[in-house]
């Protein structure tokens, strides 16, 4: 079976193109790991360039995807013009004849989706120029253009399908199995999902004063954050092994109030005010009145307008 390499353009500080708060970087990313899905499920190894939104320079990505003798490398990406271009194209270096067939494929394949043909362009792209193994980068569709949204939105499923289809010929089109409910802890290995933040948790460990590792608050949960777990449940969680489950992330949340409220203690500079009051009325004049009659009996009041 075959290796390839996938790389989603953009993330992090970079979002691609956008429009109306949609980016290029989120697109590819969800289409890309979708058409990854497929690849493994009929028997392919796929390596990422990124699973999350993260920032990576081009040099990085192809530093990365030149590891290991890949089959292949495809660069996800998404076009933007004039919110009236349209259309699908695939780019191949110029000269790469393997790199151009598989171009030719996959626009084939894209095209019968619904996408207006642009053809498959030769570019100079350092995606393309710079990886040891056939490339090609497909532009799927314009996202400063609705039309092209629908159809990305519509038939991501098939958008997968088709790239994978190009690169591997015949596969087994069925949708991966849906993901099991997301576990309620994290672990060493682990880079978060849906119910932990590991970053946020990284970030309230360093807070309590358990450093995570040279990395720093990455998302990842390496030996060092493993470490800083640990040693945060044996001062105040009781049995420690290292991962972090509903009890911990409690308990820590628990201490990281702890701790604010004691800094405010601590802090003698810190003024806190105190308000009191006495009435409320419907009507500005009843409150008028009620302002002057404090005033006569000596006490300084301000009118507060506020909504029930």
């Amino acid at each position: 079976m075959g290796l390839y390499y996938f790389d989603y353009g953009h993330g992090g500080k970079d979002p691609g193109a956008t429009y109306k708060g949609r980016k290029e970087a989120d697109d590819v990313l969800k289409v890309g790991m979708k058409t990854a899905a497929i690849m493994r499920a009929n028997g392919h190894t796929v390596d990422e360039s990124r699973t999350t939104d993260k920032t990576l320079s081009l040099r990085q990505r192809t530093n990365d995807a030149n590891k290991k003798n890949y089959d292949a490398l495809v660069s996800f990406h998404r076009n933007a013009f004039n919110r009236k271009a349209r259309g699908v194209e695939v780019f191949s270096f110029p000269g790469s004849s393997g790199s151009r067939a598989m171009a030719l494929r996959m626009q084939k394949e894209l095209v019968k989706i619904g996408f207006v043909d642009r053809g498959a362009k030769t570019a100079n792209f350092h995606m393309l120029r710079e990886s040891r193994a056939l490339a090609v980068l497909p532009e799927l569709g314009f996202i400063d253009n609705s039309a092209d949204n629908k159809i990305f939105d519509d038939n991501i499923d098939k958008i997968a399908e088709a790239i994978a289809r190009s690169l591997v010929g015949n596969i087994n089109a069925t949708k991966p199995p849906a993901p099991t409910k997301p576990r309620n802890y994290v672990m060493n290995g682990d880079r978060g999902n849906s119910i932990i933040d590991i970053k946020q948790l990284q970030k309230d460990l360093i807070k309590v004063g358990y450093g995570v590792g040279s990395a720093g608050a990455d998302g990842i949960f390496g030996k060092g954050t493993e470490t800083a777990v640990y040693n945060f449940q044996r001062e105040y969680v009781g049995g420690a092994n290292g991962i972090a489950g509903p009890k911990t992330l409690r308990i820590l949340k628990e201490v990281l109030e702890r701790k604010a409220s004691d800094k405010n203690k601590d802090n003698p500079d810190r003024e806190l005010f105190y308000r009191v009051v006495t009435e409320s009325f419907e009507n500005r004049n009843n409150a008028e009145k009620y302002r002057a009659e404090l005033k006569k009996a000596g006490f300084d009041s301000f009118i507060d307008i506020y909504n029930k």
